[in-house]
Order: C-alpha cells, then structure tokens, then sequence
C-alpha cells in the first residue's frame, strides 16, 4: 500500500492569552493520499483552520503553540522543522487558499505583482519577461478571461469569484502536492460557487494533488470529500458559567453522552457516526463533545448522498 501524503496524529495546539492558555485543537488525527479530498467539517471556531495552519507552520508567533502532536508529509516529520525548512514546505510542496481573498491580496499592489512574488518564491530560476509568461498561464489555468489585463488591475477591480481564482493560482504556483482550500467558496453566489468547486476538482485531477477542504457546507462534502473527520468546539464538560450551564452551543444533558465509533461510508464518503449511551456519565476532560459526531450530521450527508434532499453548493 502506498504511503500516505500527508499524515497528522494527535496534533493538539492553542494559544496563550491573557487568561492563560486555551487550547483550541485537541487530539486530532488523519491521514491523506494521493488524489483524494479530505472534508473538515465542523462548527464555526471548533478549530478546522487552526489545524490547517498547524500543518503549514503558520500559527501566529509566540501565542500559537503546536502542545504536540506528528505531522509527516511523505514520512518527513514536519512539525518541529526550521524556518528554513518550512520555507521549502509551504507553497512548493503544501499550497494553501486562505478565506476571504479581498483581505488575503493586498489592495494596493496589482494581481500581477503579488502572483509573480508567489512565483519568485517557488520558481526561482524563472526571471522577468518569463516570470510574467508563468503569471498570464496560472491565470489561464483557473478560467481567468484577459488574463494578461487581469495582471495590471488591483484585486478591488475584481469579482469575488476572479478574486478567489486569483488566490486558487497563487497557491498551485509552487505545484504542491496537497492543498488546502480554506473555505474557497464563502461569501460567493451559488453560481460562482459551483464553477469554483468544478475548478478545484479539474485541477486535482490534472495535476493529481490531494486536498484538504475546510467548510461548513455538508452538500459540498457529500459532493467533493472521500473522507470526513468531524470538528466540534472544544470545551471541558465540567466548565461552566458560574451558574451550572455549560460554555457551548450544546446543553449540559450533550456532554453526558459518551461516544462509540462504527464505520460507515455514505455514497463514497468515509465518516465516523457516534452513538450515544445515555446512562454515561460527562468524561474528565469533555470527550464526548471533543469526539462526538452528532447523528443528524451523518444523518443529513446520507440523504444528500440519495438524493433525499436537494443538492446545492449554498
């Protein structure tokens, strides 16, 4: 059997603040071949891009902290690289398209200059003229029409769908092996969000890459992702509000269930499904809402997969 890609055991990470440190990932675990397109799915702040960032080296320096945790990329421990040597991971052997593109690209420098920066970082020996020859063919590759007047405009003079093309060239200027798509279609229309989907997955297939696909959307899963670990906000079960009711978007009675992991695949989609006992009691550090994988999401992917409700990339 081939050797995964990409490979992340029990990475647990956080930040310091001024109340102490939160820890924001715990425990989470994957791996990632070839070809294949992995979903992080999960609610909002449960810690999906921070993981993501985890895996790039990118938390914010020194409050972000990796506790510990493996990440190999093709057997190579990554986790503890040198700046040096992540400079050589990112972009050239891991791309990453970051949320929101009209704050990810700078508004005073033109499209040009930032995607040919892209491409002096992890094409070194191309120069000038052939630098821009690079930029005008990535802007191809994504569907961008006009692509060398496209180079000479700023990002403000740009749809949100051009814009989120423009991002999706920079990342695969470095040809990477796995990419990682951190809600690429957020804040577009159903329209531009579909073409953008359809656009990732022509460009998986042309230039074999995995990818790691960060949303909320479950149609989009059940549509795109081969595998599916959950996310769920991490809390201690015995936290509260100083008045007996848990800190979270699930109610006290939530964090008495105790999960027991089966397997099951929904129209291609390998997930994890929690049962629930519902005579246990909460675990010492909120295992059942840091592993719980609620029914109606497993629930929900299995319609969508049969067609029960309709599909839709909104």
């Amino acid at each position: 059997m081939a050797e995964p890609i990409l490979t992340v055991t029990g990475l647990s990470c956080g930040f310091h603040t001024e109340d102490g440190f939160t820890r924001v990932v715990d425990g989470v675990s994957y791996e990632l071949n070839a070809g294949e397109t992995l979903g992080l799915v999960g609610e909002s702040g449960c810690g999906k891009t921070v993981s993501a960032l985890a895996v790039m080296g990118l938390l914010p320096k020194p409050a972000g902290v990796v506790e510990h945790g493996e990440i190999l990329l093709k057997g190579e421990r990554i986790i503890e690289s040198d700046a040096r040597s992540l400079k050589a991971v990112r972009g050239k052997r891991i791309g990453m398209i970051f949320q929101e593109p009209m704050t990810a690209l700078n508004p005073v420098h033109r499209i040009g200059k930032q995607l040919m920066e892209a491409i002096d970082l992890y094409e070194p020996e191309v120069y000038d003229a052939a630098r821009s020859d690079r930029a005008i063919e990535l802007l191809e590759q994504v569907g961008i029409p006009a692509p060398a007047q496209r180079l000479r405009e700023y990002p403000h003079q740009l749809s949100g769908g051009m814009r989120q093309r423009v991002m999706i060239a920079m990342a695969l200027a470095g040809n990477p092996d796995v990419l990682i798509a951190d809600e690429p279609t957020t804040a577009l229309d159903v329209t531009v969000q579909a073409q953008i989907l359809e656009l990732i997955e022509a460009l998986q297939r042309t230039h074999g890459m995995a990818v790691i696909f960060i949303t909320h959307d479950l149609g989009v899963v059940a549509q795109l992702c081969d595998k599916v670990p959950a996310f769920w906000q991490l809390l201690r079960a015995e936290e509260s509000d100083g008045g007996g009711t848990a800190r979270s978007a699930y109610d006290s009675s939530w964090f008495r269930q105790r999960p027991v992991w089966t397997k099951q695949r929904v129209s291609g989609v390998s997930l994890r499904h929690a049962t629930a006992s519902a005579d246990a009691s909460a675990d010492s550090d909120g295992e059942a809402c840091r592993t719980s994988f609620p029914r109606f999401v497993s629930t929900l992917l299995a319609e969508l997969a049969s067609g029960d409700r309709g599909r839709g990339h909104a």
